[in-house]
């Protein structure tokens, strides 16, 4: 099974207002899917993922670029959660 990869357009290292923690956000671009498509939805769109606490702060200048591959686990919920990720 191929991984699905989002090309990185930037990132920002950021506080949440409500207790300080620090966190960052990796903006990356996608080609529109047929299901985007079916909403009226055409081209590329934007897609924002927060890193978990344990990989705040390491995405660097050099990974703009670059090919952001996600990796999920279920958390306690049964959601899917971001545990990691890879850069190609």
């Amino acid at each position: 099974m191929e991984s699905t990869s989002f090309l990185i357009i930037g990132f920002k290292n950021l506080k949440r207002k409500r207790d300080n923690k620090p966190m960052t956000m990796v903006t990356c671009v996608t080609e529109c899917t047929e299901q985007d498509n079916s909403y009226g939805a055409y081209g590329k769109k934007a897609l924002d993922f927060f890193l978990p606490d344990e990989l705040v702060g390491s995405i660097t200048m050099d990974a703009v670029g670059k090919n952001f591959v996600p990796e999920y686990e279920l958390n306690g919920f049964g959601k899917p959660a971001l545990r990691g990720y890879k850069l190609k």
